[in-house]
C-alpha cells in the first residue's frame, strides 16, 4: 500500500514544523500544483488542523499560487 498524496504531504508539513527546511513548502506547493483539484482538501485540512499544521498547510497553499 502507497501513500496518498494527502498523507506525503502532511509528513512534509510535520518535518517542515518540526525544523525541516523550506525545501519541504517548496515540495509540497509543487504537489499542489500537480495534483490540483484531486486532491481532497477537506482531508488535508481535517488532519492539518488535528495536527496543529495548519498555519504550515497555508503557507504551502500560499506558495503554490505564487506565480
Amino acid at each position: 500500500m502507497s501513500a496518498t498524496p494527502e498523507d506525503v504531504i502532511l509528513a512534509k508539513l510535520r518535518f517542515y514544523s518540526e525544523g525541516g527546511s523550506q525545501e519541504h513548502i517548496d515540495d509540497i506547493a509543487g504537489m499542489i500544483r500537480i495534483s490540483g483539484a484531486e486532491l481532497d482538501r477537506s482531508y488535508l485540512n481535517d488532519w492539518a488542523s488535528r495536527l496543529q499544521l495548519e498555519s504550515e498547510l497555508q503557507e504551502a497553499i500560499a506558495a503554490a499560487e505564487e506565480p
